[in-house]
């Protein structure tokens, strides 16, 4: 390992890691340029803010190079994004968290084709509300059945203490049948409309 530093509190480090216990990152590249503050620029690097145990995290980036700014974003370019160590999609340019706190923002949907329900899409969208609750809204496409909407609010109050709430509102050809069940201290409740 070969590092060099500068006057304005920059260094590099050739074939490195840099793995942070405490803000659960863990970065790899080939050569590692820091900058001021919490900035690196990582050429044929890894990137991951999974806290998991070492060996393969559940989720990771590796580009050929990488602006990471610990604490707010990171910029890949010629990226793959894996699960479980394997590559998923190939990305020529990426912007991902790079702190390990919750965003709001889109989750990968669903689409599909059925005889008896059309085509099928469902979209939902993730709102980080605060530390100790959030929601899921997602919009719900059955072509030949319904067009609706499902949500869920969680809320932790403390440790193994967890209360959730599903609304979901669709419109299909059945009268309105609100249905209530509650599982340990998980409530759903589903709205159904008619057209």
């Amino acid at each position: 390992m070969r590092k060099s530093i500068s006057k304005k509190k920059r260094s590099t480090i050739e074939n490195a890691k840099i793995l942070a216990k405490r803000n659960t990152y863990h970065l790899e590249g080939q050569h590692i340029r820091k900058n001021e503050g919490q900035n690196y620029v990582v050429m044929k690097g890894f990137f991951t803010t999974c806290g998991c145990a070492p060996g393969t995290p559940d989720w990771s980036f590796t580009a050929d190079k990488m602006d990471v700014n610990m604490g707010t974003s990171g910029y890949a370019k010629n990226a793959k994004f894996s699960v479980l160590g394997y590559p998923l999609i190939p990305l020529p340019y990426a912007t991902f968290p790079a702190d390990t706190s919750r965003h709001s923002g889109f989750l990968s949907g669903r689409e599909g084709q059925s005889g008896l329900r059309g085509f099928q899409y469902l979209q939902p969208y993730y709102i980080d509300i605060n530390r100790s609750s959030d929601a899921t809204v997602a919009f719900d496409v059955e072509s030949s059945q319904r067009i609706g909407g499902l949500g869920e609010y969680r809320l932790s109050t403390g440790p193994d203490d967890y209360l959730g709430r599903t609304p979901p509102i669709t419109t299909n050809r059945s009268a309105v049948t609100p249905i209530a069940r509650a599982t340990s201290s998980i409530i759903k409740l589903p709205i159904r409309a008619s057209r």
